[in-house]
This record gives C-alpha cells, structure tokens and sequence, in this order.
C-alpha cells in the first residue's frame, strides 16, 4: 500500500497491449540515440493504424 501513493493507476483495457508494443519499441530506439520526435511520431501511426 505504500507504493500506492507513487503510483499511477493503468487500464487494464487489451487496447494498451497496442500502446506498449509501439511504445516499447520506441523507447528501445530513442534509448540507442535515434530521433524521439521520429520514433514517437511512428508509434503513434503504429497505434492509429492498430485500431
């Protein structure tokens, strides 16, 4: 309970399965030093184009 006052509460929705495969990707590449705008701007088509 502790760790509650930290925390942020997710949904637990599958559509944020969509959110985390493109956005872990992004993170791995923004990690290696490529552009955030870029890796951003496809994890967002990645998402759109998901729906």
């Amino acid at each position: 309970m502790a760790q509650a006052a930290y925390a942020t509460p997710m949904p637990t929705i599958p559509q944020m399965g969509t959110y985390w495969s493109s956005m872990n990707a992004a993170f791995a590449s923004i990690w290696d030093g490529a552009d955030v705008v870029k890796e951003l701007n496809a994890a967002a088509a990645a998402m759109e184009a998901a729906k």
